[in-house]
């Protein structure tokens, strides 16, 4: 009987309860707000070309990223990557350039330490924001048996129409917050 005594309160508590089984949503926090990025980018224009037995493709990437202000000055590095899985980008060998050193198979993803960007002041839809440039180009490589081989991937390339990019940005300041992501086109050329 005493244990009946003890729960009834528990039991009239639960009883009570009017949940219609819906949850208000949970809010992320001014911080992890002021610390997102926001990223677009326009198709990514990639330039082909076959030298000897070498395709080449010339990629360059263009992406505009948006932060908070407050966001930005609290920052300690902006962080982007590039998932080319859905592209003829995938597992070729390429190079880069970045404060004038080439680089083999390695792609800075730390925004800091690239030199291909600008920084400057905008405002979307009457908000005031921060806005990363940035434009780098990127050589992607593969060596053929031969002249014709090279030139026969060129033109299977550029007839694909629906190769992507996808980009994804996150900010890190304490800890990595959220990532954002964005797919783009590749528009191949020759």
């Amino acid at each position: 009987m005493k244990r009946l005594i003890y729960l009834l309160p528990v039991l009239i508590a639960f009883a009570s309860c009017n949940n219609k089984g819906t949850l208000a949503p949970v809010l992320p926090d001014s911080v992890t707000v002021q610390h997102t990025v926001k990223l677009s980018a326009s198709p990514q224009l990639t330039k082909t070309s076959v030298k000897d037995s070498t395709l080449t493709l010339a990629l360059n990437e263009d992406v505009v990223l948006l932060l908070n202000p407050t966001g930005f000055d609290h920052t300690y590095a902006v962080h982007i990557t590039q998932d080319l899985t859905s592209s003829a980008l995938n597992k070729l060998d390429y190079t880069t350039i970045n404060n004038g050193a080439s680089f083999y198979d390695y792609l800075e993803d730390n925004l800091n330490n690239i030199s291909g960007k600008t920084i400057s002041d905008t405002s979307v839809n009457g908000t005031a924001m921060k806005k990363i440039h940035l434009v780098r180009l990127i050589n992607f490589v593969k060596k053929f048996a031969n002249a014709q081989l090279a030139i026969n991937a060129q033109m299977a390339i550029l007839n694909t129409h629906t190769d992507v990019i996808t980009f994804s940005s996150y900010v890190f300041y304490d800890k990595s917050y959220p990532a954002t992501t964005t797919t783009a086109a590749i528009n191949y050329s020759n």
